[in-house]
């Protein structure tokens, strides 16, 4: 596979045997968690297991999932996984043993995912079905909407469980904070954790022209704490760009390959599957930590369905 995201319109247009493959998806409130069941045209995947958040009650996730079900063949061939926001551990067995021995393809829409759940979904995937091949999919936002309630509320900063690597007492810490929209986030986060030094990832291109600059924008207030030379930029849709630059950082940075070395995913879900593959790849090399937020509400949904893409999943011999 090429090592750049392919732009479909139909799931069809490039992965013509979809029939013959697993899909896994998260179901969200948000309109993309729609992207690619809307463009089976008229095909359903072999079996789907969905995801579904159950400590969060909406409406509009419950519309979604039955558009989810009556486009992927009905109760029969949709398998449901219950998952929690607040406990992102919560499910995951369950989603282990529904993909154990899975050894076909199994289709990914990573469109919807919690970021820390989608970390564990990955890691759970390639663990139950070793010998399957995954591949990536992804529906850009067509735009984000403002947070709907006051102030971020943050519940504190954690590492993801089993993305840890050893702690050495006498070594600096560095933060890898990847970046969003929501400044306040990283801003508690970096404060929460008090590096020695802090490197800064914006997401260039953005997904639109329009949105060119404001994950810099948003995030100004740390920005200005940072050195100039310790802002990189990674492209947003494309986890093998994540990956690296992660890789660079380790192998060429002095510092980071002797310090403690902290990763925030705070940008897209592109990006986090390139952290994921990173950390698969070195599994000593890197923390990665999540600050988890008191209300939702608080945080910046997208809105609408933009683009939608088959994204490379980042292997060692990929990306050297």
């Amino acid at each position: 596979m090429s090592d750049s995201p392919m732009e479909f319109g139909s799931v069809t247009d490039v992965l013509p045997d979809i029939c013959d493959h697993t899909l896994v998806l998260c179901a969200s409130p948000e309109e993309r968690c729609l992207g690619v069941v809307d463009s089976l045209g008229g095909a359903r995947p072999r079996r789907t297991v969905l995801l579904e958040i159950v400590d969060e009650p909406n409406s509009a996730r419950v519309q979604n999932i039955e558009r989810i079900v009556t486009n992927c063949g009905g109760v029969r061939q949709v398998e449901r996984v219950r998952i929690q926001h607040k406990d992102p551990v919560f499910g995951i067995d369950a989603l282990s043993d529904a993909l154990e021995g899975e050894g076909g393809v199994i289709a990914c829409d990573i469109s919807t995912f919690p970021r820390n759940t989608l970390l564990l979904s990955l890691r759970a995937t390639q663990r139950a079905a070793p010998d399957a091949k995954v591949t990536i999919l992804y529906s850009e936002p067509s735009t984000y909407s403002s947070p709907t309630s006051g102030p971020l509320g943050m519940r504190g900063v954690a590492a993801v469980p089993s993305f840890a690597a050893p702690y050495q007492a006498r070594d600096d810490l560095v933060l890898i904070v990847f970046l969003g929209y929501e400044g306040e986030r990283a801003l508690g986060l970096w404060q929460a954790i008090e590096p020695n030094r802090t490197i800064a990832v914006a997401p260039r291109p953005a997904y639109r022209d329009e949105m060119a600059g404001e994950a810099e924008r948003k995030n100004s207030a740390l920005l200005a704490a940072l050195a100039e030379d310790d802002l990189f930029v990674v492209d947003a849709r494309n986890p093998v760009s994540t990956y690296r630059l992660l890789k660079s950082l380790w192998t060429d940075d002095a510092l980071a390959r002797d310090a403690n070395v902290f990763i925030a995913p705070l940008g897209t879900k592109p990006e986090v599957v390139g952290m994921y593959s990173f950390c698969r790849d070195h599994e000593d090399a890197a923390t990665i930590v999540y600050a988890g937020v008191i209300d939702h509400d608080q945080t910046y949904l997208s809105r609408g369905v933009g683009r939608k893409w088959l994204l490379p999943f980042p292997e060692r011999s990929d990306c050297g």
